[in-house]
């Protein structure tokens, strides 16, 4: 199972929507998908589902593998720091018994990058992947975001650039941005472009832009 973090602290650059996005496309190709919300505001969870089925704290905390039937563990609370000195022994142990019974695991982190939730699901995933707008201050927040993965030797750390206009001057400039201050091969060069169907897709829950998500989970 590929485990990817979707993360960060910057909000606005398209975290939810590349997380929905990216679990639909992979789940209309037959791949089995454990979606998980770590954010208590649950906008990732109410695209599969309408209330939260499982939650996170019990899933780290008393064992429970027990999965609905959306594969959907949310979190209506932040967990406590119930084992600071080894948080992998948490939520990437619990997922690592899953291997077997999904192809993917995508999480979907709040815009809170001192939040335990958060630290441990970048200690969990395979990959975590930081979203950046036309905002630097976003940029700025992967950077922060790939200093933290460089603590953990099995994290790898990828930046791409979201819910922006690659017609504007601004998208140009971010893009140079993001050139000079990261490395080639932690660049997706796909871009996820800025457009009202992923608004309207999160009333009508539809998948769009499959080809383009497909590409971009090949690249993690």
């Amino acid at each position: 199972m590929k485990i990817v973090t979707i993360f960060n602290n910057k909000g606005g650059v398209g975290k939810t929507t590349i997380a929905t996005q990216l679990s639909r496309a992979l789940e209309n190709n037959g791949l089995r998908v454990l979606k998980i919300d770590l954010d208590p505001q649950s906008d990732f969870t109410k695209q599969f589902s309408e209330e939260v089925r499982h939650d996170l704290l019990f899933f780290v905390k008393e064992g429970e593998l027990s999965i609905g039937a959306n594969n959907l563990i949310g979190t209506s609370i932040d967990v406590p720091d119930i084992d600071p000195m080894n948080p992998d022994a948490l939520l990437r142990k619990k997922l690592r018994q899953l291997d077997q019974d999904f192809d993917a695991c995508i999480i979907d982190c709040p815009p809170t990058g001192s939040s335990y939730l958060t630290k441990m699901a970048i200690v969990a995933c395979d990959t975590v992947l930081s979203p950046v707008n036309t905002d630097l201050d976003s940029i700025d927040g992967a950077e922060r975001v790939k200093l933290t993965s460089e603590f953990f030797d099995d994290v790898k750390f990828k930046v791409i650039l979201s819910n922006i206009d690659i017609r504007t001057r601004a998208a140009t400039t971010v893009k140079e941005e993001v050139n000079h201050r990261f490395s080639g091969d932690e660049i997706i060069e796909t871009i996820v472009p800025r457009s009202t169907q992923y608004e309207v897709a999160k009333m009508t829950l539809e998948s769009i832009d499959e080809k383009l998500f497909l590409d971009i989970w090949q690249k993690l």
